[in-house]
């Protein structure tokens, strides 16, 4: 990840910072500590950021220093024996009073112990919840992370078609999910967005159903909701396919979803409340007698 935009980010978060009235902020959510420092490692246990209106630095143990020195390039790398000790030290040594944590990603545990070992440090510091400083950043993307959406969303509609042309009765949901998950890293996936569903028969009114054995059929619905992850960002899709000749029911209701679905493509936009969006799609089925 290029310098450049890595300062960028810490400039914008540092602006939210002084909007919130804190002197820093403890990044503790993966998906965000990536965002910020470039540090790929996604082991929720690898590392905290502590980025203050002047400094960034990356906390992590003895394990990650040399990933952690070759990505976060812009941080200062500090290694750890014990985690809280050492943040106590830098929290002292930059004069934090005011502590912004990620509210979504501390633990109730957590901040227990980061509070205690505050005070028995001796910081009169006063610990903020927050919530959503750093997605509000992510929210609206640039051209190279659109190019990596892309990128994952390409791999994905490659590999699903590649699955669908191999589907065939017998063939368990276990089997058709491992062959997804197989293929998407095969073709460069870093990962998969989330582990692929594949849902046949009765289990495809399954919302997040796990693929167990149960055999394809023909004539069944077979639902298959997966994703590749190309740095970092994932692509979702899940399509509904049959084996051999749908019958007049499964016509009626694939097409029902389907208007709904284009009438809400046509009519979102920027800015648009996101229950708007969905109420799009949803008259269309309530009016056809489904609501």
């Amino acid at each position: 990840m290029s310098t450049d935009l890595i300062k960028t980010r810490l400039a914008s978060l540092r602006e939210s910072l002084i909007r919130k009235e804190v002197d820093a902020l403890l990044v503790a959510g993966p998906e965000n500590r990536r965002y910020l420092s470039g540090f790929t490692a996604d082991d929720p246990h690898c590392g905290i950021l502590l980025i203050s209106r002047e400094r960034a630095l990356l906390l992590t143990d003895f394990r990650y220093r040399e990933w952690a020195e070759n990505e976060a390039q812009d941080f200062e790398v500090a290694v750890y024996q014990e985690q809280n000790k050492t943040l106590m030290e830098l929290l002292k040594d930059l004069r934090v009073s005011r502590l912004g944590f990620e509210a979504n990603h501390l633990t109730y545990r957590q901040y227990h112990r980061l509070t205690e070992s505050a005070t028995d440090a001796g910081l009169q510091m006063e610990v903020r919840p927050l919530d959503g400083l750093v997605e509000e950043l992510r929210e609206v993307k640039r051209p190279e992370e659109l190019a990596a959406i892309r990128r994952a969303l390409t791999l994905t509609e490659t590999v699903l078609r590649i699955v669908a042309g191999q589907l065939a009765p017998g063939l368990t949901e276990r089997q058709v999910a491992w062959e997804i998950e197989k293929r998407l890293r095969e073709g460069g996936s870093e990962g998969v967005a989330f582990s692929p569903i594949v849902a046949a028969g009765p289990n495809s009114a399954r919302p997040h159903h796990h693929p167990g054995d149960y055999p394809l059929k023909m004539g069944e619905p077979v639902i298959i909701d997966m994703g590749a992850r190309v740095a970092g960002y994932a692509a979702d899709m899940t399509r509904t396919l049959i084996l051999g000749e749908p019958d007049d029911r499964f016509r009626e209701i694939y097409s029902l979803v389907r208007r709904a679905q284009e009438r809400a493509e046509q009519g979102l936009k920027a800015g648009m409340d996101s229950l708007a969006g969905d109420a799009l799609a949803r008259e269309v089925i309530a009016q056809a007698g489904y609501g």
